[in-house]
């Protein structure tokens, strides 16, 4: 180290020693900073374009939902296969089950709702997705409809935040299960949580049916 009490001389000496057996070093960990500087903003510059370019794309693909003469099936799966990991990727899919459902295409419309849940991401900090929660519920209402009551019901059951809709879904699929006991619990569960009165009312009229 640098005596404090050395000459000048020795001083400089023993710093030339020093860079002689360590430039190489100081030089490459230099080099590897400015790298990194570098690398950190030429990813945030395409991430920013790679952004503009998929919403403006949606935005392409969301005005194609109100023309006659483009295929927006055919535009909203492109661009999943393009982009599959944009989250404009997820809400093209919410609009592609309800299309495919719309023409009659139910088989289809349950492929999209359900990549929609397998792509969301499961980290520890995810606790409340309104995309995947908005699939699942759109899933369930769809083995309604096809009367899958407990495909319906278990499907429900994995959502943990629920609002009053999903009370009141959960507890219609209990009435088809002839399971009243727990369709009133749940129906009382969505009363509670709505804060519409016109809601609260047709709870009513259905927990009436049941008693």
């Amino acid at each position: 180290m640098v005596n404090l009490t050395s000459t000048e001389e020795e001083n400089t000496e023993f710093l030339k020693t020093l860079w002689d057996k360590y430039k190489y070093l100081a030089i490459s960990a230099v080099f590897i900073v400015i790298l990194t500087i570098v690398g950190i903003e030429r990813s945030s510059s395409n991430k920013n374009i790679f952004n503009q370019e998929t919403s403006e794309l949606y935005s392409d693909f969301v005005q194609s939902l109100d023309s006659l003469d483009i295929d927006s099936i055919q535009k909203g799966n492109d661009f999943m296969s393009s982009y599959p990991d944009s989250v404009y990727s997820r809400l093209i899919a919410l609009q592609l089950a309800k299309l495919y459902y719309e023409e009659g295409d139910k088989d289809e419309a349950t492929v999209k709702l359900n990549w929609i849940i397998e792509n969301t991401n499961k980290g520890f900090r995810q606790k409340y997705d309104p995309i995947e929660v908005t699939a699942k519920y759109r899933l369930a209402l769809l083995f309604l409809d096809q009367q899958k009551f407990k495909e319906s019901l278990d499907l429900l059951e994995t959502i943990e935040d629920k609002t009053a809709s999903i009370y009141e879904l959960i507890a219609d699929c209990y009435v088809y299960l002839e399971a009243n006991d727990n369709a009133r619990i749940n129906y009382l569960k969505a009363m509670e949580a709505s804060p519409s009165e016109s809601v609260k009312s047709i709870i009513k009229m259905k927990l009436s049916d049941i008693n």
